[in-house]
């Protein structure tokens, strides 16, 4: 951490259809302070979303 500033991540789970059930992930990063982040968020939802697939694999 060279910086040190505050992000904002919010998951939702959200159904899409009953039958057959489906769902869809929903993953939003911010940051609390500034307007630019360098990218770090978007590599941390990425991140998540590949460690999320090779634990469901």
């Amino acid at each position: 951490m060279l910086f040190g500033f505050k992000d904002i991540i919010q998951v939702w789970n959200v159904q899409v259809n009953e039958n057959p059930v489906s769902c869809s992930l929903v993953i939003f990063s911010r940051s609390v302070t500034g307007h630019y982040d360098f990218g770090v968020n978007r590599r941390r939802v990425r991140n998540w979303l590949s460690e999320l697939h090779r634990a469901l694999a």
